[in-house]
């Protein structure tokens, strides 16, 4: 979504939803160390290796805002991001560290995050958000993904999603990017081909997945 169509539905969202799902950020969530939101499947389960347990779980959606930044700034802006999304899940007790070194850089920024309140994260976050961009960009970014990665790879045209068109999913018809195939071409290269088997694996560590009804 749109940073500006994101803001909404996290405002409306948990009144709007139907009995069957509920809506998590980092808002509602006290443990919730991402900085993006899920819309979950109630009445089903789904753990995570490296999640905090105490989070709600279940089959879930991920909803991914899209912020413009001004050409050049985004490596800048990334780094910033970088860091507090870091400190945000050693705050959250997220354990996403694999590998020695890996393993020193999480106990750095558990460090780090005890001079951090959530709620000074948040704002520091969300600050930093409402100094980029002008809304005249050519492109647009994942600003706050699961900071996994150091930078930002995730980079649109601003024009695939000046609007919306209906696809066919199995039967249904849903919203999508008016320039969806060239969102998925940014994503995957060619989406229609499977990648290699080696390239195959559960990058989420999935543990427990069921659908409980």
């Amino acid at each position: 979504m749109s940073r500006e169509d994101y803001n909404k539905f996290c405002k409306i969202a948990k009144d709007c939803l139907s009995e069957k799902y509920s809506f998590v950020d980092y808002n509602v969530e006290k443990y919730y160390g991402l900085c993006f939101a899920k819309v979950i499947k109630n009445n089903t389960t789904l753990l995570e290796k490296n999640a905090n347990p105490k989070v709600k779980n279940g089959i879930y959606v991920d909803i991914f805002p899209i912020d413009k930044i001004k050409e050049g700034n985004y490596q800048k802006f990334s780094k910033k991001l970088y860091f507090y999304k870091k400190i945000m899940l050693a705050k959250c007790n997220y354990r996403v560290a694999n590998g020695v070194k890996r393993k020193v850089f999480y106990t750095i920024m558990k460090f780090c995050s005890l001079f951090y309140s959530k709620n000074k994260l948040i704002n520091s976050i969300e600050n930093s958000i409402k100094l980029i961009g002008d809304g005249k960009e050519k492109w647009c970014y994942e600003l706050t993904d699961s900071g996994v990665n150091r930078y930002i790879d995730k980079r649109y045209n601003v024009e695939d999603f000046r609007d919306i068109v209906k696809v066919e999913f199995e039967g249904k018809l849903y919203n999508a990017p008016i320039n969806w195939e060239n969102v998925l071409i940014s994503l995957y290269g060619n989406y229609m081909e499977l990648p290699p088997v080696e390239k195959r694996g559960n990058y989420h560590g999935i543990e427990v997945l069921k659908f409980n009804e």
